[in-house]
């Protein structure tokens, strides 16, 4: 699929004439669908951590509290960080954070800063706290703000040609479009509200796959290799 088929799907949905082209075109009804196109799938990126919008990244640190812009240090396509999946890989520990305003000033408040770092990002700057030591590799996942790509595979944040790929579920999309349009246009769409609902929970419930069976015996899981067993110690 593509841009145009997703509008030529949701233009046969909502019941006006399915366009041979969406960009530029001059058509107020083609016009009102791309435009809620950019919008739906602006809001659908931010839904979630999609697994096709996850991106891992390292950072080799400077020996400042502040590292930079995030669009520099990280990325331009920089949205956001997968929450708890930011680590020193030299003391292979978790990053505290992010912290809020308060727990910021208190870090810096202490007389004694401790060994572990903490993080804040303010002004689109990444802080971290204490003042590293150059050279330390901070591991981290984040959301990219580009959902969708050209026929050649580059990466954009928005639609800007027919051709154009989305990287997120393209049904999902359509069923996205034609719930909204109907809305604007004071149409009924229960019928499509549910449709697109379910498609929604299904692509969260699918999405990266699924963690392995929950083990409720209050045993170890989390090596995957051999460690002292939980129980059965032999006692000869």
């Amino acid at each position: 699929m593509s841009l145009l088929t997703i509008i030529q799907g949701a233009a046969v949905k909502v019941g006006i004439p399915r366009p041979n082209t969406v960009i530029n075109n001059p058509d107020a009804n083609v016009q009102q669908l791309l435009e809620i196109a950019q919008e739906d799938t602006a809001q659908l990126s931010r839904m979630r951590a999609w697994q096709n919008l996850t991106k891992d990244h390292t950072i080799t640190t400077i020996n400042a509290e502040n590292q930079g812009d995030v669009s520099t240090v990280i990325g331009d396509d920089f949205d956001r960080l997968v929450p708890a999946t930011i680590w020193d890989r030299s003391l292979i520990r978790p990053l505290s954070g992010p912290r809020s305003a308060q727990g910021w000033a208190q870090d810096h408040a202490l007389i004694a800063a401790g060994p572990f770092y903490s993080f804040r990002i303010i002004r689109n700057d990444l802080l971290i706290f204490p003042v590293p030591d150059a050279g330390k590799i901070i591991s981290l996942e984040y959301v990219t703000n580009k959902w969708c790509e050209s026929a050649s595979g580059t990466s954009q944040a928005s639609w800007l040609a027919d051709t154009d790929v989305g990287k997120l579920d393209e049904l999902l999309i359509k069923l996205s479009i034609v719930v909204t349009y109907k809305m604007v246009k004071g149409l009924p769409c229960q019928k499509d509200l549910a449709d697109y609902q379910d498609v929604l929970n299904d692509r969260v419930a699918i999405d990266g796959g699924f963690p392995k069976v929950l083990n409720m015996s209050g045993g170890r899981d989390r090596y995957p290799w051999p460690v002292l067993p939980d129980g059965n110690w032999p006692t000869t």
